[in-house]
């Protein structure tokens, strides 16, 4: 399972494993979880490819980055 992180303030989308020590399982007040907010949100996937089609289709514009933490571990 990944998480993509969709901030919008810096126009920037970050995929993560769901995992991952950086990401936050709750929302804010500004950032939802499956949901968009006034700041974005963190949309869960099934699949890299899966995230990286929602990206391509939904957030052009945006800059898209694997985690330095997480996905450096992920060889597929």
């Amino acid at each position: 399972m990944y998480l993509l992180n969709i901030d919008k303030p810096t126009k920037s989308c970050t995929l993560h494993f769901l995992n991952c020590h950086t990401i936050l399982l709750e929302g804010t007040k500004r950032k939802g979880i499956d949901h968009l907010l006034e700041d974005g949100g963190w949309i869960k996937f099934t699949s890299k490819e899966e995230a990286i089609s929602s990206y391509d289709s939904e957030y052009k514009g945006f800059s898209f980055k694997d985690c330095g933490k997480c996905m450096k571990r992920d060889l597929a």
